[in-house]
Order: structure tokens, then C-alpha cells, then sequence
């Protein structure tokens, strides 16, 4: 080895292991950092746990200010309570960091001697005579000092099939208070009614209370009818709301002609939003401005609704249309809105029209896909200048199968501006126009559209002035149309005109009924027909999957080669 080498040599060992000691003293020093930093972040936790954050002073959140990350070295307590445009807002980002652990208490196996079922309410429906219920009930009349209505002994006694539902119980001209509620419960325990009629039958919230409390334990009526009780109050109500959520069996409400306030919708809100009605009605009982808003905030997302009733509420201006865009938006499972006797002008009609032709469906397989069916507007406040949105409901709903615009001076201007949105319909098969002003003129432009149209199948112009030329013209377009089933008109004319038909009005009025029939019997007998075609499908179907199906008949009649000698000579043979 030369003497530059060696030297050379001699250095890069040195370098290198110079560089292996201070690499080994940089991880040290590392570790040691890293050692001390996870002491620190220890002892900061145990001083955090030790502060209530509850007690912090709420912060101060500024709009442009960066929200702060939650990492490893952020571990500053803070508090929960965020200041937001003047408003003390509760953090639910801090509170899932520092939420408390919950607390379960557990007994051991050893300590525990028993458990007791939850008691049934059922339990006295094995006897359900009708002597043992109307002597239980003259007991607890007796035990709580009330005394038996005979004309609810007479109900009991008339009653026909006990196992099942009854049809009715009505508490017409009685007025039930405490002790009578108490005493009814003997009923309600052993008898299931498909309606209980308490309209101006309740005297006392307290009445209503104990009521509301029975319905909910027993579950024993299906349809409940509260109209024109006016002495229910705040703790009523919040009975009434708690059994709407609780009980399955009741599908239908009636609250028509009600006292209701801002705190009891407020409660009764709860009970609407997860009740499983089918049906409700509140009617007369002025419900528009912030009780229309709150009940709306309810039912938006109510999936069991299929039918709401708001007629005679004072529903008027925009405020109270945007209510009802919203709810029909939100709520694609409603089927029945009836907003008939009600203040909606033409520029009100605009909102819910936008709402019905904005419906949002959720989910794609949903069956929440078909949105409303049926719009009564009946004695509101429409003229002429709402067939724009009347144009814009039936063109852009694809649900909507019944409009009914009765009661209104639409006259036959309407029937002339809505008449390319009917004829391009595919949709709306009802179609009502009662004591709209519509003459002869417009009668003559419905048949017009009858001819060129056959979805729609049924349409009513009672109490139009409309004689014999109106009735002529629909005669001759249903000559044409066999799919309209049905057509009323007055039996006899409202005024009278001189006219050149010589046909009576009463034989044009008989023509149109009986073709009416007609139709509806060949309708009948087509939908028996696709009905029996379907069923021998099916039966041809599962013929097929019997016997395997064409595909194995044509294997079969393939050679066998692969078959036996012995075999061979039944491979030609066809099935």
C-alpha cells in the first residue's frame, strides 16, 4: 500500500465513525425531546382534568377568524359556550372532545331475586260479555262518585261484535269531567272502538287529561274526533301530544273549531312530528301566522301523513303560502291538501304552486315518489289573473290527478288561457269547476279539449250558467272520448236562452249520464280482461319454470351420443 492511500484511508474511517458517534448522539437527544415533551403533555392533561370547563367564560368567535385544529399540542381548556352574533352557542365539536364518561350502575347476579314484566293492557279483554262491562262500569261509577250516562250503557248494549272494534262511540250532549273519565276506563280496558266522538263533550283540561293518558296506555280507537272543545288547556294538550307519539293504533285526528295558542302548538309540534296519523284535520280554528308555521315544522318531515285538512283558518298573504311551500316541498308523502273557504289571492297561489311542482323525493328506490294527488282551493279568493299558476300546477306537477277551483269567479277566460296546458296533460283526470262563472262559451271549450284528450275522466260544472248549447257540445265530445265516466252538470238549466236546438234540456241531461254509464262499463269489463290476461301469464310462467323451461325441451331433442350402445337406439326420438 502506498503512502497517499493509507492516509486517505486512515481519514475516511475516522469521518465515518465520527459520523456514526454523532448520529447516535442526535437520536439520543431526540428521544430525550421527545421523553420530555410526552412529561409535559402528561402533566398539562392532569391539569385539564382538573378544570371545568362548564365554568370558562364563553368565547368570542369571530367570522374571519381560523377555527382552531385539534391536534396533539392543542390542549388548551376551553369552553364549551361560543358568543356568535350576540348569541351564546353551545359547541358540539368541544363537547364530543370533553364529554364525561356516562355512569351504569350494575348489580350482581346474586343480589338480583326476580324481575317484574311490564303489566298488560290487554289483560281484561278475555271476558267480553256485555253484562260484566256495564256492571264494571256502574262500579267505577259508583266508586268515584259519578254517575252512568244511559245513553253510553245503550251504545255498550247495541254494540255487535265485541271481539272485534266496534264501529262507534259518541258522547253526543254529554259533559265529561274527572270522576266521569275515570269511571270510563272500565270501557276502554275491554272494548276497542274504530271512533270515539268527544266533540263538545270535554268540560275540564283536566278532563281531557285523564282521557288523553287512557288512549295512550289502552290504545283503544282508531279515529278521534276533539272538534268544538274549548276547554282544553296547556296540560291537556301535552297529554294529547304524548299520545300522538306513543300510540300506533290512532291514524286519524279531528281538531276542527279548537282554542289554540302559541304554547300549545309549541307542544303539540313534538307529538305531529313523529305521530302515525294518516289524517288530519284542523279546520276553523284560525290557524295561520305562527301557528301555521309551527305545525309545519312538524309535518315537513312526517312520513305517515297522507291527508291534511286546513279549510276555514284565515290562511291569507305570503307569509302563510311560503308555510305551505314548504311543507308541500319537504313532504312528498302527502296525497290530500284541502286549502278550501280559506283568503288565498292569485299571487299567493304562486308559493304553493312552486311548491308543489318543487317536490323533493328521498332515496331512489323511496316510495315517497309520487307527491300530491289531490289540491282543493275551493271559495278562496282566485280570479282570472291566477291561470298562470294554475297552467304552471299542471304542467309542472307530475302527481297532481285531482284540482278542484269550485266556488271562485274564474269565468271563461280561465278555461281559455289554461286550454294548451289541458290538452298537453297527461296527468290530471278530475277536474272541478262548480259555480265558476263558466257559460256556454266555456263548456264548449271543454268538450273541445274532451275530444282531443281522454286523461281526463271526470268533471263537474254544476251551478254554471250553461243550457243547451254547453250540453250539446260535451254530448258530442263524449261520443268521441270513451274514458270520461263522469260529467256533472245541473238537471235543470240556471238560465234559460233562446237557442235553435229543439232537443229539451232534460233529454240532453239523461244522454249524458247514460253515456256516462257506458263508459264506465266499458271500462269495467277492460280492466277484467287485462286482469284475466295477467293471471294466464302467470300461469304460463310457472308452467314454463315446471317444466324447465323451453331451453331444456331443445336439449333434449339433441343427440346422445354420449349414451350406452345398449341406449343408443332412443336417441333420435323427440319429446
Amino acid at each position: 500500500m502506498k503512502k497517499g492511500e493509507g492516509a486517505a484511508s486512515c481519514s475516511s474511517t475516522g469521518n465515518s465513525s465520527r459520523r456514526r458517534s454523532s448520529c447516535a448522539s442526535m437520536t439520543s437527544s431526540k428521544f430525550e425531546e421527545t421523553d420530555q415533551e410526552d412529561e409535559e403533555r402528561a402533566r398539562k392533561l392532569a391539569q385539564i382534568a382538573l378544570v371545568d370547563i362548564e365554568k370558562l367564560p364563553p368565547r368570542v368567535v369571530v367570522p374571519t377568524e381560523r377555527r382552531a385544529r385539534w391536534n396533539s399540542r392543542n390542549i388548551v381548556p376551553m369552553s364549551p359556550l361560543q358568543v356568535i352574533d350576540g348569541k351564546i352557542v353551545r359547541s358540539a365539536l368541544l363537547l364530543n372532545r370533553f364529554r364525561r364518561k356516562k355512569r351504569k350502575i350494575r348489580f350482581k347476579e346474586q343480589l338480583v331475586a326476580g324481575a317484574l314484566e311490564p303489566e298488560n293492557p290487554w289483560k281484561c279483554r278475555t271476558d267480553l260479555k256485555k253484562d260484566p262491562i256495564i256492571a264494571a262500569y256502574k262500579e267505577a261509577c259508583a266508586k268515584h262518585k259519578a254517575s252512568p250516562y244511559q245513553s253510553i250503557i245503550y251504545q255498550i248494549k247495541s254494540a255487535e261484535n265485541m271481539d272485534d272494534r266496534c264501529e262507534e262511540l259518541n258522547f253526543e250532549g254529554v259533559t265529561l269531567y274527572v270522576q266521569d273519565c275515570e269511571a270510563l276506563e272500565e270501557i276502554f280496558r275491554r272494548v276497542l272502538f274504530r271512533k270515539v266522538d268527544l266533540s263538545s263533550s270535554i268540560g275540564h283540561d283536566a278532563a281531557a287529561e285523564a282521557l288523553f293518558q287512557q288512549f295512550e296506555y289502552y290504545e283503544p280507537v282508531t279515529h278521534l274526533d276533539l272538534s268544538n272543545n274549548t276547554y282544553i288547556g296547556y296540560y291537556g294538550w301535552v297529554a294529547c301530544s304524548r299520545m300522538l307519539r306513543k300510540t300506533r293504533s290512532l291514524k286519524r285526528l279531528d281538531a276542527n273549531n279548537v282554542r289554540l295558542k302559541d304554547d300549545y302548538m309549541t307542544v303539540l309540534m313534538r307529538g305531529f312530528r313523529y305521530a302515525y296519523l294518516n289524517v288530519l284535520s284542523i279546520s276553523s280554528s284560525k290557524l295561520n301566522g305562527k301557528l301555521l308555521e309551527l305545525l309545519v315544522t312538524a309535518l315537513k318531515f312526517n312520513m305517515a301523513l297522507r291527508e291534511l285538512y286546513l279549510c276555514d283558518n284565515q290562511i291569507q298573504g305570503t307569509f302563510d303560502s311560503c308555510q305551505l311551500e314548504t311543507l308541500l316541498k319537504f313532504n312528498s308523502r302527502l296525497r290530500y291538501l284541502d286549502l278550501s273557504d280559506n283568503r288565498i289571492q292569485d299571487e299567493d297561489l304562486y308559493y304553493i304552486v312552486n311548491g308543489l311542482t318543487h317536490q323533493l323525493h328521498f332515496g331512489l328506490y323511496s316510495k315517497s315518489k309520487r307527491g300530491l294527488e289531490t289540491l282543493v282551493l275551493d271559495n278562496n279568493k282566485l280570479t282570472r289573473r291566477a291561470s298562470t299558476h294554475i297552467n304552471a300546477a299542471i304542467k309542472g306537477s307530475k302527481t297532481l290527478e285531482c284540482l278542484s277551483l269550485a266556488g271562485m269567479p274564474l269565468q271563461d277566460d280561465t278555461i281559455m288561457d289554461i286550454r294548451e296546458s289541458l290538452l298537453a296533460n297527461r296527468q290530471l283526470s278530475r277536474l272541478i269547476l262548480e259555480n265558476t262563472e263558466i257559460t256556454d262559451f266555456g263548456a264548449e271549450e271543454l268538450a273541445r279539449i274532451l275530444k282531443n284528450n281522454d286523461v281526463i275522466e271526470a268533471l263537474d260544472l254544476q251551478n254554471n250558467p250553461i243550457y243547451k248549447p254547453g250540453l250539446l257540445s260535451l254530448v258530442e265530445a263524449m261520443e268521441h272520448n270513451k274514458r270520461i265516466t263522469e260529467i256533472h252538470v245541473d238537471e235543470k238549466p240556471k238560465v234559460k236562452t233562446v237557442t235553435k236546438i229543439k232537443i229539451k234540456y232534460s233529454e240532453l241531461y239523461r244522454q249524458i249520464q247514460s253515456l256516462c254509464e257506458k263508459n264506465a262499463e266499458l271500462i269495467k269489463l277492460e280492466t277484467a280482461l287485462i286482469e284475466a290476461e295477467a293471471d294466464e301469464s302467470e300461469d304460463s310462467d310457472e308452467n314454463s319454470q315446471l317444466f324447465g323451461g323451453d331451453d331444456d325441451l331443445n336439449d333434449l331433442e339433441k343427440q346422445q351420443d354420449q349414451l350406452p350402445s345398449e341406449y343408443k337406439r332412443f336417441a333420435n326420438w323427440k319429446v
